[in-house]
């Protein structure tokens, strides 16, 4: 992948506004604005947010009508990128499986969620990732480097604890998170693991591994 390339949906939290994380080629992380406390919640900007939601809700809950009880026994396990939508794009209707997101829709980092799915009857597990994904695009030092920017060093330290799991090669990942659950002694027994990449520019789902 050429350096060059510029993620899709990688922004970060700057004094509350999103800041493009590559939007000024020149410097690693956004510069932050003087005398301005970087953890105050600024309640006049986000006043229409609430708002919003809840007038959105009125429409919504007028026609609402019972999602469906899940009737598939599995659960995928995919990225918080918003052009992921694993009903329509699986054949799924809403509500038919359970649905793991995580930046990057890496496997350690949603495996205490996927046991405690798996309690509640969804066994078989999908691992589904995609192409553009941002944790393509990052390294865990500029994370790092954004929260020290954004909100000073001893916030970045907390950073160190946390691996993010980024990575480059996208069907790579994907056998690697297959792997990586198939070892885990808490997933149960007899759980088919499945891989999938999904291609942002086609609309295309590729099976990538079978456990």
């Amino acid at each position: 992948m050429s350096t060059t390339t510029r993620p899709s949906c990688l922004f970060f939290i700057v004094n509350n506004s999103l800041v493009d994380a590559d939007a000024d080629a020149g410097s690693k992380v956004p510069q932050r604005k003087q005398n301005h406390p970087s953890n105050r919640i600024e309640r006049s900007s986000m006043s229409t947010v609430p708002q919003s939601i809840l007038q959105a809700n009125e429409k919504y809950a007028a026609s609402f009508a019972k999602p469906t009880v899940p009737r598939k026994n599995f659960l995928v396990v995919t990225c918080l990128d918003p052009r992921i939508q694993p009903y329509e794009q699986m054949g799924l209707q809403f509500g038919e499986c359970g649905v793991l997101r995580n930046a990057g829709g890496t496997a350690p980092n949603a495996l205490p969620n996927i046991i405690v799915a798996q309690n509640f009857g969804l066994r078989d597990i999908a691992i589904v990732h995609h192409t553009d994904c941002g944790l393509t695009h990052i390294t865990h030092q500029l994370i790092r480097d954004a929260v020290q920017e954004a909100n000073g060093a001893e916030a970045a330290k907390t950073v160190d604890q946390f691996d993010f799991h980024e990575f480059k090669d996208v069907p790579g990942s994907v056998k690697r998170d297959v792997e990586y659950l198939a070892r885990q002694p808490a997933i149960r027994k007899g759980t088919q693991i499945t891989g999938w990449v999904y291609d942002v520019e086609t609309g295309n789902v590729e099976d990538v591994v079978v456990s």
